[in-house]
C-alpha cells in the first residue's frame, strides 16, 4: 500500500473520546500494545438519554474492532431509565479487547433522531453522555449534486491508443482526453459533478473485460489505454476550475485475476476474483483515501456495494468513515477540493429491501442508487427492461408515490439520501425503453418520444436528494437498430446490460436533440437555484392515473414549490388546494396563476411544471 496504516489510531480515538467528555471505566492502567491482555467477555454500556420528548427508545450496537465484525445490538425503552437517568445495556460472552459502540436515539415511528459513538479499550464499562449525541441530519451539499455519468471507454476518443474493442455499440476508444475536451459541454448542461466508470489499470482477462474498467489489477495507476495519472490530474484540475466535482468508480469488492498485495481473495468472478473482508479492508481504505489526498477527487461510486457487506458486518461503514476523516482533515487545512467525501453505492434491487439491509444497515453508506423509484419512473413513462410482466409498463403515475416509488423510502434510515437516476451503463437507455414499450410502438420520429424524456427529467428535477444523468440522455440518445435484447447492431448481438454504452455526441445536434438538451440545462439551473426542489420536504397532493402533484417546502426558508406532472397524452387541468399564497409563478415560463391557496393548473400532455407559491 502507498500509505502506512497507523497502528495507534484506535488508541488516539479513545483519547479523543475522553476529551469529549465520555467516561470510560478502565480495568487496567496500562493499555500498551506490548502487554498482552485477556479478552473482555462482559461489557456494560450506560447511556444518558438526550433531552428530547420525541425520543422513546435507544438502540446500542456493539462491534468487535479486533475481529472487524458486529456482534450484538440491543434496544431499550426510555421509560426504563434508572434513578441515575441512565439506560443500561449489558453484553456478555464477548471475545476481544476493543469495541466500537454506536448508540441511536429513536422515536416511536422507528425514526433515528440522534447518534453517538464511542470506543471501549480493555474496559468493562462505558457511559455515553447526552452531550455526545448529535442530531442525525442529511448533508444538503449531497442533495444538491447533479451528477453526469461517463462510461469512459465508450464516451469520446481524445487521442490514439484506446482499447478499440469492448461490450456495447460504441467505438471503444474513449479516454481521459476525450473527457477533458468535453468538460465545457458538460458544465453547460447545468450539472455540477461527473462520475467516471473505473480507470484503474487492467491487464488480465479478456480485453473486452479490461475495457470496462471493472476488473482492475492496479488500483494506484490509471490504465494507459485511458491515459496517464497526469492526465487524470489535469482532468480533475480543469473540472474543479469549472465548478465540477469529480467522482471515481471504486471496485472494492473484486478485481482482475492477478494477485494484489494486501488483498485476500476468496472466489472467482467473471474475469477475476472476489475480495475477502475484513482481510482486505485496510488496502481499500487506503485506495479510497489515496486518490482524494493525491488527486483531490471528491468521492466515489462503489460498484456492487453488497460485496463489502460480509459475515454480518457492513464494511461500507469503515470505507465511508475513512473517506470522511481524510476529507475533514483536508477541510481543516483549508483545502477547497477533495473535501466533499460523497459516496454512493450500487445495490441493484427493485424492492429496496437489500438496499436497506445491506447498504444502509449498521450505519453503512448514506447514499445508494434509487433503483426502486427508477423502475417506477420508467414503468410510468416508458417500460422497464422486462416487458413480460404486466406491471412493467403503462403504469399509472400514482406508482411514483406508491410502495415501489417514494413509499419505498420509508424503510430507509432518516439520514439516507438515495440517488435517483434514469439510465446507467448497466441498464437500457430511456429512449430505447420508449421504443420497447408494447403500448407505445414508436421511437424518436414521434413528438411524444421527446416529451417523455422531458417529463422524466422534470420528475428528477423535483427530487429531494442527489440525481444522476447518464451521458447521451440529455439529447435523447437511443441505439439505432436496438429495441429488444440480443438484437443485432453492426453485426454484433447487443444485450441489455451493455446496450447503453454507445459513443458520445457533443455537437451536430438535430433540432429535437438541441431542444431537449436546452430543456435539461434549464431544469438543472432552476433546480440549483431553488433548494425547495433538491432539499425540500415533500408532501404528495395528487397521485392518480395520469395526474400527479407534490408540494416541496424548503426547510430553511419556508419557500414552497408545487410540482405537477401530466403523464397522460392529452392536455389536462390539475387542481391543488391548501398550498398557501395568492398566486403561483411558473419557474420556467414566468406565467402566473391567481388563486387563494387553491389553484387550477393547466398542464400540457406529458409535461411537468414547477410553480413557486407567492
Amino acid at each position: 500500500m502507498r500509505k502506512m496504516i497507523n497502528s495507534k489510531k484506535i488508541i488516539l480515538l479513545s483519547i479523543l473520546i475522553l476529551s469529549l467528555g465520555l467516561f470510560v471505566g478502565c480495568d487496567k492502567e496500562n493499555t500498551s500494545e506490548d502487554i498482552a491482555v485477556e479478552a473482555i467477555k462482559n461489557v456494560m454500556v450506560n447511556v444518558k438519554v438526550p433531552s428530547d420528548s420525541a425520543i422513546e427508545k435507544i438502540t446500542v450496537s456493539l462491534r468487535n474492532t479486533d475481529m472487524e465484525e458486529y456482534i450484538a445490538s440491543k434496544t431499550e425503552a426510555v421509560s426504563d431509565i434508572d434513578e441515575n437517568g441512565l439506560l443500561s445495556f449489558p453484553f456478555s460472552d464477548l471475545k476481544g479487547n476493543t469495541y466500537n459502540v454506536i448508540a441511536k436515539a429513536e422515536s416511536s415511528k422507528e425514526k433515528d433522531l440522534y447518534i453517538a459513538s464511542a470506543t471501549i479499550i480493555d474496559s468493562t464499562s462505558i457511559t455515553v453522555g447526552a452531550d455526545n449525541f448529535s442530531k442525525i441530519e442529511k448533508r444538503s451539499d449531497f442533495n444538491n449534486l447533479r451528477i453526469y455519468e461517463i462510461m469512459v471507454e465508450a464516451f469520446r476518443d481524445g487521442e490514439p491508443g484506446g482499447y478499440g474493442t469492448g461490450y456495447g455499440p460504441s467505438h471503444h476508444n474513449g479516454d481521459l482526453r476525450g473527457i477533458i475536451n468535453s468538460l465545457e459541454y458538460i458544465k453547460g448542461l447545468g450539472v455540477n459533478a461527473i462520475w467516471m466508470t473505473p480507470i484503474f489499470d487492467s491487464k488480465t482477462g479478456l480485453v473486452k473485460g479490461q475495457a470496462t474498467g471493472y476488473f482492475p489489477d492496479d488500483f494506484y495507476n490509471v490504465d494507459p489505454k485511458f491515459g496517464s495519472n497526469e492526465d487524470l490530474r489535469e482532468l480533475v484540475d480543469k473540472a474543479h476550475e469549472l465548478g465540477l466535482y469529480v467522482f471515481m468508480d471504486g471496485v472494492f469488492g473484486h478485481h482482475g485475476s492477478d494477485p494484489i498485495e494486501g488483498v485476500v481473495d476468496y472466489d472467482s468472478q467473471w474475469y477475476g476474483n472476489k475480495v475477502k473482508y475484513p482481510e482486505s479492508l485496510e488496502y481499500f481504505k487506503d485506495v479510497a483515501t489515496y486518490w482524494i489526498e493525491e488527486y483531490e477527487i471528491d468521492g466515489w461510486r462503489l460498484d456492487q456495494a453488497f460485496q463489502m457487506n460480509q459475515g454480518g458486518t457492513n464494511y461500507l461503514y469503515d470505507i465511508r468513515k475513512a473517506v470522511e476523516e481524510v476529507c475533514e482533515e483536508r477541510k481543516a487545512r483549508g483545502e477547497e477540493w477533495g473535501t466533499l467525501g460523497y459516496l454512493v453505492g450500487e445495490i441493484w434491487d427493485g424492492s429496496g429491501k437489500e438496499i436497506n439491509s445491506i447498504g444502509y444497515s449498521q450505519d453503512g453508506l448514506k447514499s445508494l442508487f434509487d433503483f426502486p423509484l427508477r423502475y417506477s419512473l420508467v414503468q410510468v413513462l416508458a417500460s422497464q427492461e422486462d416487458t413480460s410482466v404486466s406491471y412493467g409498463y403503462n403504469q399509472p403515475v400514482s406508482k411514483l408515490n406508491g410502495a415501489y416509488g417514494y413509499g419505498n423510502h420509508k424503510q430507509y434510515p432518516d439520514d439516507a439520501q438515495p440517488n435517483l437516476m434514469l439510465t446507467t451503463h448497466d441498464v437500457v437507455r430511456f429512449g430505447d425503453l420508449i421504443q420497447r414499450a408494447p403500448h407505445l410502438g414508436y421511437g424518436k420520429e414521434h413528438p411524444d418520444y421527446w416529451k417523455r424524456h422531458k417529463a422524466a427529467f422534470s420528475f428528477m428535477a423535483s427530487y429531494t436528494g442527489p440525481i444522476t444523468i447518464y451521458y447521451g440522455d440529455e439529447i435523447g440518445r437511443e441505439v439505432e437498430g436496438f429495441i429488444n435484447e440480443q438484437d443485432i447492431v453492426d453485426g454484433e448481438k447487443i444485450y441489455d446490460d451493455h446496450a447503453a454504452r454507445d459513443s458520445a455526441k457533443v455537437a451536430g445536434f438535430t433540432p429535437q436533440e438541441k431542444d431537449l438538451k436546452n430543456y435539461l440545462s434549464r431544469l438543472m439551473k432552476m433546480r440549483d437555484n431553488n433548494p425547495a426542489l433538491w432539499n425540500g420536504e415533500r408532501t404528495n397532493l395528487i397521485a392518480g392515473k395520469t395526474r400527479y402533484a407534490d408540494l416541496k417546502v424548503d426547510p430553511d426558508t419556508g419557500d414552497r414549490i408545487v410540482y405537477v406532472l401530466n403523464a397522460g397524452t392529452s392536455e389536462t387541468t390539475i387542481s391543488v388546494s391548501n398550498v398557501g399564497g395568492s398566486k403561483l409563478v411558473d419557474l420556467l415560463t414566468g406565467e402566473e396563476i391567481i388563486g387563494s391557496g387553491s389553484y387550477d393548473i393547466p398542464v400540457d400532455a406529458l409535461t411537468g411544471r414547477f410553480l413557486s407559491v407567492r
